[in-house]
């Protein structure tokens, strides 16, 4: 018995070297014969696999793909084989014990000379198994992996074989008799993507269980094959190195499955793509309708209660609104209340809080103004600049609330202090500030996280502590380090 393997590689040298030194250690050496399929490497492949004396080559001019190097290996080896001997296919990404091809070529047996797939294990991954085997639904165009439909526990502890619907190249062992019986690889048709599904599901069509051993484990690094995910979707639909290419998967449903479903395969694979993308865009067209939706909503609820609302205002989530009768709230244009976590960094304690508590007292929110979270309470008049940063959790107001004497501080509302507060324009204030009665902040100023705020500050000053203080200039910062900073170099303004 021999055990012929078969390697196609297109540069990566160091996983070519891997795979053939996991191949030297197997119990069964003896028993393998090696063959890489060389398809036009660039990186010293070639001169390497010259020096590799139980390695034997076959060139190609980079255009053999998966499907046509397999096919080549194929037509080099069958000849010699025998009633007895095995084909394994490989991928050069891939790695193994020492136990690994006796474990196949057992399990084959085992099962009647079936197939056997391996399972793959990646790197740093716990549990490590990442896939078992294909589970293909023809009627619906749907292939997911068995490894889906299994617990965390039957992850961790899987049964120590699986039956699939197809089996992948990256470590599949087949009878030699069965390319013989029933043909090699169609390039032409499949040359990558499905190639080894559909020649493992002709061979199942012929009665060939397709087993998947959970001892023969394949290890992988956490990224293998092809990543198409920062491709142009036009890539991902038709580029010839895409598992998604539209006319590889037409081809692939047009030669498996039973006749009827091959010769329908091109009229159900239409209507399902078009359905797909129908109810893809309905949904998505819904949702967006939904969100407009309760987006309105909530704009007229601050319109109801008697706020000014101006043009773009965008809320996520519900803000808290409470308004004296005989006050007035403005929010300006394109001014964005954030009241939901899952819509900022920071998480939210609470939704934006806004409130009149007095008659005649005022807050105005200026235009492209963005707020997270925060609280303003106004008994006389809080203004807010335009392009003002707020982080979450800000909290301010213009009242004590409550008298400072002790005599009835709990219930009189007699001798309760109050001051307008004004931030200016383009304020970045931190979060969990706190900002009191009767203060003043120049535009281009920077609040520090934390700093609790009484008092006059100037244009541009940086403001931090309790109580806070000017620590800095953003003015004199600027002039002094004009333009971005370099990696590792901060500003020195102590906040």
């Amino acid at each position: 018995m021999r055990v012929n393997v078969i390697i196609p590689v297109f540069n990566r040298l160091e996983h070519t070297r891997k795979v053939l030194e996991a191949l030297r250690r197997q119990t069964l050496a003896d028993a393998l014969t090696i063959v890489v399929v060389n398809d036009g490497s660039t990186d010293g492949t070639a001169e390497y696999l010259q020096s590799q004396g139980d390695v034997v080559e076959i060139r190609g001019d980079g255009n053999l793909w998966w499907g046509g190097a397999i096919e080549e290996g194929l037509k080099h080896v069958l000849p010699s084989c025998k009633a007895e001997d095995y084909i394994l296919f490989l991928n050069n990404d891939t790695w193994f014990d020492e136990d690994y091809v006796e474990i196949l070529v057992q399990t084959s047996k085992a099962n009647g000379e079936a197939a056997v797939g391996s399972v793959i294990h990646e790197e740093g991954k716990d549990p490590p198994l990442v896939s078992i085997g294909p589970r293909i639904n023809i009627n619906r165009f749907a292939i997911w992996d068995l490894l889906s439909e299994l617990s965390e526990a039957q992850q961790r502890s899987p049964e120590s074989q699986y039956r699939v619907d197809a089996l992948s190249g990256r470590g599949t062992l087949y009878p030699a008799l069965l390319f013989r019986k029933y043909g090699g690889m169609r390039p032409r048709l499949l040359p990558h993507y499905m190639a080894d599904y559909e020649i493992a599901m002709r061979f199942s069509r012929a009665g060939v269980p397709l087993i998947v051993s959970t001892k023969a484990i394949v290890y992988s690094p956490p990224v293998y094959g092809n990543d198409v995910s920062r491709h142009s979707w036009k890539k991902r639909l038709f580029g010839r190195r895409s598992p998604h290419n539209v006319f590889q998967r037409l081809i692939f449903y047009s030669l498996v499955g039973s006749p009827v479903q091959r010769l329908a395969a091109p009229f159900r694979m239409a209507y399902f793509f078009y359905a797909r993308v129908l109810l893809g865009r309905m949904t998505t067209s819904l949702k967006k309708i939904a969100v407009s939706l309760v987006r309105a909503r909530r704009l007229s609820e601050l319109k109801r209660h008697g706020v000014s609302v101006g043009r773009d205002v965008v809320l996520y989530g519900a803000p808290l609104l409470q308004r004296h009768p005989d006050s007035d709230i403005h929010v300006g244009d394109r001014v964005v209340l954030c009241s939901d976590s899952r819509f900022t960094a920071l998480a939210l304690n609470h939704p934006v809080k806004i409130a009149t508590i007095r008659a005649g007292s005022k807050i105005s929110i200026g235009a492209d103004t963005g707020i997270s979270g925060a609280t303003i309470v106004s008994a006389a008049r809080i203004s807010i600049g335009a392009e003002v940063l707020m982080g979450a959790n800000v909290t301010i107001f213009d009242t004590d609330f409550h008298p400072i004497r002790p005599e009835g501080r709990r219930h009189s509302d007699a001798d309760i202090k109050t001051a307008p507060v004004h931030i200016g324009d383009n304020v970045f204030i931190g979060t969990n500030a706190l900002i009191l009665r009767g203060t003043e902040i120049g535009r281009d100023s920077i609040i520090a996280a934390g700093a609790v705020v009484r008092g006059n500050f100037p244009e541009g000053a940086i403001i931090a502590g309790n109580p806070a203080k000017i620590v800095g200039s953003v003015y004199r910062t600027s002039q002094q380090r004009p333009g971005s900073q370099a990696d590792g170099e901060h500003e020195n303004s102590n906040i």
